[in-house]
Parts: C-alpha cells; sequence; structure tokens
C-alpha cells in the first residue's frame, strides 16, 4: 500500500521533506550554479603551437611561442607554458603579468591558480609600478588584492 503525505505551508502543499526546508533548499539549489560561474576562466589569447598531451596529466596543454593569457582584468605573457583543465597554468621564460592598475611583474617562472588568483613568481623577479622597483628571487602575490 503507498502512502502519500503532503504538508500544508501557507497555500503551498509540499511533501514532508521540503516542508521545513523546502524554499531555503530549493534556492540554494537554483544559486549554487550562479556562484561557480561568478570564477571567470583564464583564457588563452595566442600561441605560437598548442599540444594537448594526456601524459601531462590533469588535461594539460602544451603552448609554446609568444604566449598570452588573459584573465579578468590581468594579462599574462610567456614563451611557453602549460595550461590545465583546472584553471591553473605554469608559465616559463620571459614572463610577464600587467595589471589594469599599472602594476607589470616580471620574472623567469610562474605558477598561476586562476580561481584564487594567486601567483607564484619565481627566479629574476622585478615588480614595477609607477617610479617603484622591487626585485627577489621569490614573490607570492595576489592579483585580486595586489599584495605580495
Amino acid at each position: 500500500m503507498k502512502t502519500n503525505f503532503l504538508l500544508a505551508t501557507g497555500t503551498h502543499c509540499l511533501p514532508p521533506l521540503w516542508g521545513g526546508l523546502g524554499w531555503g533548499l530549493l534556492s540554494f539549489l537554483f544559486f549554487i550554479p550562479l556562484f561557480s560561474y561568478s570564477q571567470k576562466k583564464v583564457e588563452i589569447l595566442n600561441a605560437g603551437s598548442l599540444k594537448f598531451d594526456k601524459n601531462l596529466g590533469n588535461g594539460a596543454k602544451r603552448l609554446i611561442g609568444d604566449v598570452q593569457f588573459k584573465h579578468e582584468n590581468t594579462m599574462m605573457y610567456c614563451d611557453s607554458a602549460y595550461f590545465y583543465s583546472d584553471n591553473s597554468l605554469d608559465a616559463f621564460g620571459h614572463v610577464h603579468i600587467q595589471q589594469n592598475d599599472g602594476s607589470n611583474l616580471y620574472g623567469d617562472l610562474l605558477k598561476y591558480n586562476g580561481d584564487s588568483k594567486t601567483a607564484v613568481l619565481t627566479k629574476n623577479v622585478i615588480v614595477k609600478k609607477g617610479d617603484m622597483q622591487l626585485t627577489t628571487d621569490v614573490l607570492n602575490y595576489d592579483i585580486s588584492t595586489n599584495i605580495g
């Protein structure tokens, strides 16, 4: 024998599971996709060549020659890079990060996470903004706050 349960909430009838938390749960399920889309993906703007090799792991694509990326208002340039399916990249050779506020970061190697907007520049790192210049071997930098 099948039993149907309904719980009256105001003018709406919902099954017992939905009664106490129904609208909150529905709202939560509706807004989850909106939050996941708020994080923008790193875009590949240019590369001399692009190679996909499943042996590289994590859906890596190898980009070689005049590589350019864009992530929101930040441009990134390098000689070559590995771009991963988890919205991160490793960049090599003549790395340059250019931000809207006039900040320019340079280095030989870059590890960038597009979801957290964090960059780790290593080897021959130079940060320039206006007449200020900083040189170091390693820089941990938050792109969204401009704090390194």
